[in-house]
């Protein structure tokens, strides 16, 4: 594989000074950050030492069998002469050799996050999903993080590969460590309204528990898409009520609005994609405004982001 290009932004790391300050743990005397870094545990190459066996690793053994389920081998011998461990095993340990960065930064979402582990596993898996998250486990594909220019990339379009970057870990573990705890539940009747609220109010919990301050970062956007959207934001609004998709139980407008996708269209106007997930920050933070007492983890109960009344109680309505 070619050489990688894995600079991670120094953004990322002085973020923790925001989001660690004045912690639970912190004294008014030192004001000092308190947030000790989640190790990522190294399994990619742990694992391919020689000679490794599972039944010597006591210390990494739920992790090494829960992952050998996964792929579906039969044992560790099994995965560690896959081809995916083979090819992207190598090119993870030769490509990742710092991640103290996304340690420390993990260290914030543990400060945020009820039960978060004190480690993250780093493997190599041929899946798609990013992340695999368990009762007390969290398991990351650092495969996926081999910088947009990595080769086995290649193939994959642009705005998928520009979320390949080792800064990406933290906001993707973050997400499905929330998710998991708070799932979407699409209930009978439930409508892109109350989809929009739920996303926008896990997204807050993310932005909570990262302490990340730009928008379009936590978005996965550019700064330019996120002006994008900003900028029309009351036209997708005016768009999305005239034509009646707010109140559409349409999978098919589901998938429009919030999965992930090069670009979203609506009418006339070619948008970011996952514009629905922008507008679900928007509605929730309105909502907010006029409710202190709720909170985006409260939210996240799905009584509350399936209130069939949930896009009046918003009150939102940008002009």
């Amino acid at each position: 594989m070619n050489k990688l290009i894995l600079a991670l932004p120094i953004l990322l790391f002085l973020l923790l000074v925001n989001a660690c300050k004045n912690g639970s743990q912190a004294s008014p005397e030192t004001q000092e950050i308190v947030c000790e870094p989640v190790e990522i545990v190294r399994l990619d190459s742990i694992m391919a030492m020689p000679g490794y066996a599972a039944t010597t690793d006591s210390a990494n053994a739920p992790a090494v069998a829960a992952l050998i389920e996964a792929v579906g081998a039969a044992d560790e011998n099994e995965y560690i002469s896959s081809r995916a461990f083979m090819i992207f095993g190598q090119d993870t340990r030769t490509g990742l050799t710092d991640l103290s960065n996304v340690e420390k930064s993990l260290g914030v979402v543990k400060n945020h996050l009820d039960s978060f582990p004190d480690k993250v596993y780093g493997v190599v898996w041929p899946f798609r999903q990013t992340v695999m998250v368990g009762d007390s486990l969290v398991m990351v594909a650092l495969n996926h993080y081999l910088g947009p220019d990595y080769e086995g990339y290649s193939g994959l379009p642009i705005y998928q590969k520009a979320l390949k970057t080792p800064d990406r870990i933290v906001y993707d573990v973050a997400e499905a460590w929330v998710s998991s705890r708070f799932p979407y539940k699409n209930d009978m009747g439930v409508k892109v309204s109350n989809r929009m609220f739920y996303e926008g109010a896990l997204l807050l919990r993310i932005k909570e528990a990262t302490g990340v301050e730009n928008e379009w970062e936590l978005l996965g956007m550019t700064p330019e898409e996120w002006q994008t959207a900003k900028s029309a934001e009351a036209d997708v609004w005016r768009e999305l009520a005239a034509r009646q998709l707010l109140f559409s139980d349409s999978p098919e407008v589901e998938m429009k609005l919030f999965d992930p996708a090069p670009s979203t269209v609506l009418g006339n106007m070619v948008l970011p994609g996952r514009i629905g997930r922008f507008m679900g920050i928007r509605m929730v933070e309105s909502y907010l405004a006029s409710h202190p007492g709720e909170t985006p983890q409260s939210i996240l109960d799905s009584e509350v982001y399936n209130d069939r009344d949930v896009m009046r109680l918003s009150g939102y309505s940008p002009q």
